[in-house]
């Protein structure tokens, strides 16, 4: 009978070396899985937005290349006024970009991103400013539009001295004409078009 001793110290041999590789890849596996998680986990929060932006941050929304934009409603002896933030996030925010500072402010429930037909490539941000009408005979309400892929902004602009509500689109805010008029009428359905703009008060 052959001594079958060299065949199982070989087979031995063959199986510690399969377990010291499978152990081996799972462990990679579980430290890629684990990364992948940690990635999927490191989203800002709004309260990590309003930490590092200060408490006129309003709103933040997330776009598809994994940036965020980021509105301030600032009220200081320095600044008064509406800026649009875009920014990245790895453990902390990086700024990218800054809007200059915009006439009016920011509220949270009317702040999201939107395509156009036309434009269909482009994702832009919508916003609306605070309500300064405040129950008296004199008020001004903006709506911005922020595009995500030039940083510019299209304003347009609601004020009320007598009459009906009256809304201005100046510059490349005629280009987007339907839009403003009807977030506009939402909330002032007796408004009326006008070309002349009228002081912020």
């Amino acid at each position: 009978m052959k001594n079958r001793t060299p065949q199982i110290i070989v087979f031995a041999l063959f199986a510690l070396i399969m377990m010291v590789v499978f152990i081996f890849t799972a462990l990679n596996t579980s430290n890629e899985q684990q990364k992948r998680i940690a990635a999927i986990k490191e989203v800002p929060t709004f309260q990590k937005a309003e930490k590092f932006f200060g408490e006129g941050t309003v709103a933040m929304v997330g776009l598809p290349d994994s940036t965020y934009v980021i509105g301030l409603h600032l009220e200081n002896k320095e600044e008064w006024g509406a800026k649009f933030v875009r920014a990245e996030f790895d453990s902390t925010f990086k700024v990218i970009s800054t809007t200059g500072l915009l006439q009016g402010g920011l509220r949270s429930n009317d702040f999201d991103t939107i395509r156009f037909k036309s434009l269909a490539d482009t994702l832009f941000v919508y916003a609306t400013s605070s309500d300064y009408f405040s129950g008296t005979a004199i008020g001004d309400v903006f709506y911005y539009l922020y595009n995500t892929e030039t940083g510019t902004v299209h304003k347009a602009h609601l004020y009320y001295r007598e009459g009906p509500p009256q809304l201005y689109l100046g510059g490349e805010a005629e280009n987007y004409k339907g839009f403003f008029v009807e977030l506009a009428k939402k909330m002032y359905p007796s408004l009326q078009i006008t070309n002349i703009d009228r002081e912020f008060e």
